[in-house]
């Protein structure tokens, strides 16, 4: 199964344009894959970042709480961004003409963002490249949403622009809201010593 998905992600992130179909494709037993992929994609940078920071990297004089909590906060924000922005890729790819399931829309967003995932967790293990690997990530994952609007939700081409717009725009926003909303929480329930114990080492 591993091998599987090591073997999708390479596909998606280098040739998406001959890995789109294979992922249309998948439907009955097959669709649960999406649900593995995406298990296994969203919950790697936070348990990168738990496994560092319980031996000491990352974070200086957190203690075990403290990363524990903000790298299952990290997941559950994560989680619930993918499934927000599937729905919200549904309603578009609907508005254009193209009526798709939400099982078909939560595959297509989980794969068109596996470059965010991936830089995601490499970041955590560099910390120097996270911002830029996180822009390039985005920038790549904008051009999959692209190239899988009509490969795999048959978007018409002329339209596909918009619906990229649409999906980039709401990654964005969604980004902002629901990580803020959570990690606010998160910060509540930890105390005001947290800023202390979240030093960066350098």
């Amino acid at each position: 199964m591993f091998a599987d998905i090591a073997k999708r992600v390479v596909g998606i992130l280098f040739k998406p344009g001959s890995e789109w179909p294979l992922v249309a494709e998948e439907s009955g037993a097959q669709g649960s894959f999406a649900l593995i992929y995406a298990a296994v994609l969203l919950t790697l940078p936070p348990l990168i970042l738990i496994v560092l920071g319980l031996i000491g990297i990352g974070f200086s004089n957190a203690s075990a709480a403290t990363v524990l909590t903000i790298g299952f906060t990290g997941l559950i924000a994560t989680a619930l961004l993918v499934l927000l922005l599937a729905a919200i890729a549904r309603w578009a790819a609907r508005s254009l003409d193209a009526p798709i399931d939400y099982a078909t829309s939560f595959s297509f967003t989980i794969h068109a963002t596996t470059p965010i995932w991936i830089g995601a967790a490499l970041g955590n293990i560099v910390d120097p490249l996270q911002r830029p690997l996180a822009v390039l990530a985005f920038v790549w994952a904008i051009v999959l949403v692209a190239k899988g609007a009509t490969a795999m939700l048959g978007i018409a081409r002329e339209k596909r622009g918009l619906f990229t717009y649409t999906f980039a725009f709401s990654h964005l926003v969604l980004w902002l809201l629901v990580l803020g909303a959570v990690m606010g929480i998160a910060l509540a329930a930890l105390g005001g010593d947290l800023a202390a114990q979240l030093t960066r080492t350098r």
